[in-house]
C-alpha cells in the first residue's frame, strides 16, 4: 500500500471542487494520460491511499482522503478519476505534515508520494484516522455505542479517541454501585443561606447539564443558519433580478440625469448595464457587492450621494448613480437582514466508564425512552420526577430530551458478573462492539519494551484461550502493560502484582489451578511456543 498527496485544481469560478469530488467519493485531477503527471496519477493502484491537499498562504489545507478501488469515468469533475471508498474528511484533523515538504518544495507536485520510512508519524495518523472512521460512522448511526471486551482492552482510551476525531465536545463519568438519579439526571440538593439555614434545592445531574449545553449549541447553530440562508437569498435575490432584466429587457431611469439604460449582463462580481445615450460610457459594470452590502444593512439613503457617502468614498462614480435606482427596486422587496456570526454546530460525546457498575434502571429512569436513537429531539421529550419544580427559563422548563448532537458511549468488561444485571430494554438502545485485546496496542508505542510487550501479551492471550471455560473475552490488554513504566521495565513485578492475580480470579473454582496458573506464567515468559 503506497500513500499520496495530490493538489488538483480545487477552485474553479470561486467553486470548491474539493466538496465536490468529495460528494461523489472521488479523487480527480485535470491532466490526461498522455502527460507525465497523467501518467503518475494513473499509476495510483487499487488499496493505495490518496490525500486531496493544497498549501495556501503557507499552510497546507486538507480536504479529505481515501482509499483506491478502481478508475472512475467521471468527465465533468476531472480528465482521469480514481474512486474512494473508504472516504474520510480531513476538516479540523491533524496529519502532522508541518515538517513535510515534496521533494523540498513548498507546493505539493501532484501526485506525490510519501515516503513511510521517513514520514511514520504522518502514516500513522492516517491509519489511526482510517480505523477511527468505522467506529464514527457507526455511533453516527446508532447515537449509542457500547466498547465491550476483556479488562485493559483500552476501551475508555478509544472511546476518548472517538471523540477526538469528532472534534466533540467531551463528557465523562463513571458508574458505580451507589451512583444514582440525582447524579445523572437531577434531584435535590442541600443548600445553605447566608443565616446559616439549611434548605434544598433542584440541580441538575451531569448528564442533563451536559444536554443542556449541547442544545444551546444546536439551537444557536440553527439561528445562525437560518441567518446565513437569509443573507444568501440576499444573492439570490439580485441574480433572479437580474437574470430576468436581462429576459425581459427591462429598462431603468436614473433620478437625476434622467439616463436610461438596461442590464445586458452578469458576472460573478458585476452587473453589466448599456447606457444607450452616453456617448462616454455607453458600457459600464456595477459591483454586485455594493448590493449585497447595501441590502443586508437595510441601507436607508436618498439619493446617490448617500452611497459615496455610506461607502466613505472620495469621490462620487458614475457606477453610484445606477446602483442606487437597482437597489431602491431590490430593498422594497427585501426585509431587513441582521448580521450575526455563524454558530458551527458541534457534537457532544458523553463517555460513561464501566456503565454496567451501576444499577442502569435506577440512574436512567424515565431517560430509557429518550435516549433511544430514534426519539432523539423534541420528540422524546419526557417529564423527569422533579419536572415540577423546574424554574422558569430553564432550557428544559417544558421537558426534557436528548438533543441530536449528543451521543453516548459506554464501556465495558464483559466477564463482569454485574452485566447480567442490564436489561433487554437497556441493551437494545445500544450498537456493542467488542475491542479485541491487540486492537490497541498503539497505546505502547511510548514504552521502551513495546515489542516485548505485546509479544508476551500475545503468549499470554493464547495460553489463555487454552483453558477450558475460557475464551477471548478473558484475554489481557494492552493497558495493563502500561504499568511497567512504574516498574522500570520488570516484567516479573507486572506479573506478580497485576495479572496474577487477576488469572486466579479467572481460574476460580477449576480443578488444577496452581498447574494452570504455572502453565500460563510460562506463556507469559515465552518459553512455551503458541
Amino acid at each position: 500500500m503506497n500513500y499520496y498527496v495530490i493538489s488538483p485544481n480545487i477552485y474553479n469560478d470561486g467553486e470548491n471542487y474539493a466538496q465536490k469530488m468529495f460528494d461523489q467519493k472521488v479523487a480527480a485531477v485535470g491532466w490526461d494520460n498522455d502527460s507525465n503527471k497523467g501518467k503518475q496519477f494513473e499509476a495510483i493502484v487499487q488499496g493505495d491511499c490518496i490525500i486531496v491537499a493544497q498549501r495556501k498562504d503557507w499552510k497546507w489545507t486538507y480536504y479529505y482522503m481515501g482509499i483506491v478501488t478502481g478508475n472512475e469515468d467521471m468527465p465533468s469533475i476531472g480528465s482521469l478519476s480514481k474512486k474512494l471508498s473508504p472516504i474520510v474528511s480531513l476538516v479540523g484533523n491533524n496529519l502532522n505534515f508541518d515538517n513535510w515538504t515534496a521533494n523540498g518544495s513548498n507546493q505539493i507536485p501532484s501526485p506525490q508520494r510519501i515516503d513511510i520510512n521517513s514520514n511514520i508519524d504522518i502514516i500513522k495518523n492516517i491509519k489511526n484516522l482510517f480505523r477511527m472512521h468505522k467506529y464514527i460512522n457507526l455511533l453516527r448511526s446508532t447515537h449509542n455505542l457500547i466498547l465491550t471486551g476483556a479488562p485493559g482492552t483500552g476501551k475508555t482510551y478509544l472511546a476518548r479517541q472517538i471523540a477526538e476525531a469528532m472534534g466533540a465536545e467531551v463528557g465523562f463519568v463513571q458508574f458505580h454501585p451507589s451512583y444514582d438519579y440525582t447524579d445523572f439526571v437531577e434531584g435535590l440538593r442541600p443548600i445553605q443561606d447566608d443565616n446559616g439555614n439549611v434548605g434544598f434545592e433542584r440541580k441538575d445531574g451531569v448528564f442533563k447539564e451536559f444536554c443542556a449545553k449541547a442544545l444551546e449549541n444546536l439551537l444557536d447553530s440553527q439561528k445562525s443558519l437560518q441567518t446565513l440562508q437569509q443573507e444568501i437569498s440576499v444573492r439570490d435575490k439580485i441574480y433572479d433580478f437580474v437574470q430576468k432584466s436581462i429576459d425581459e429587457g427591462a429598462e431603468f431611469q436614473t433620478q437625476g440625469t434622467k439616463n436610461k439604460f438596461h442590464i445586458i449582463d452578469s458576472k460573478q462580481k458585476s452587473i453589466v448595464i448599456e447606457i444607450p445615450n452616453n456617448e462616454k460610457s455607453r458600457i459600464i459594470s456595477l459591483q454586485k457587492s455594493d448590493l449585497i452590502t447595501l441590502l443586508e444593512n437595510n441601507v436607508s439613503i436618498s439619493s446617490s450621494g448617500d452611497i459615496q457617502t455610506y461607502f466613505q468614498r472620495k469621490y462620487r462614480t458614475q457606477q453610484d448613480s445606477y446602483t442606487f435606482v437597482l437597489y431602491n427596486i431590490l430593498r422594497n422587496t427585501k426585509n431587513e437582514v441582521k448580521q450575526v456570526s455563524l454558530v458551527e454546530r458541534k457534537n457532544f460525546v458523553f463517555i460513561i466508564d464501566e456503565i454496567n457498575r451501576g444499577e442502569i434502571s435506577k440512574i436512567f429512569g424515565e431517560l430509557f425512552f429518550s435516549i433511544d436513537p430514534g426519539y432523539r429531539g423534541e420528540k422524546g421529550r419526557v417529564q423527569t420526577q422533579y419536572q415540577n419544580i423546574v424554574e422558569d427559563g430553564d432550557i428544559f422548563k417544558k421537558g426534557f430530551f436528548v438533543p441530536e448532537n449528543v451521543y453516548i458511549i459506554g464501556t465495558m468488561n464483559d466477564i463482569d458478573r454485574s452485566v447480567e444485571s442490564m436489561d433487554f430494554a437497556f441493551r437494545r438502545r445500544f450498537a456493542f462492539k467488542e475491542i479485541k485485546a491487540d486492537e490497541n496496542v498503539g497505546m505502547l508505542d511510548n514504552l521502551a519494551q513495546k515489542d516485548e510487550a505485546i509479544k508476551r501479551m500475545k503468549n499470554l492471550n493464547a495460553a489463555i484461550e487454552k483453558v477450558d471455560g475460557l475464551s477471548s473475552a478473558y484475554h489481557i490488554g494492552a493497558s495493563y502493560f502500561l504499568k511497567l513504566n512504574d516498574y522500570d521495565g520488570d516484567f516479573g513485578k507486572l506479573w506478580e502484582y497485576h495479572l496474577e492475580g487477576l488469572l486466579r480470579e479467572y481460574l476460580r473454582g477449576m480443578s488444577d489451578m496452581e498447574t494452570k496458573i504455572a502453565e500460563l506464567y510460562s506463556a507469559y515468559n515465552n518459553e512455551t511456543d503458541n
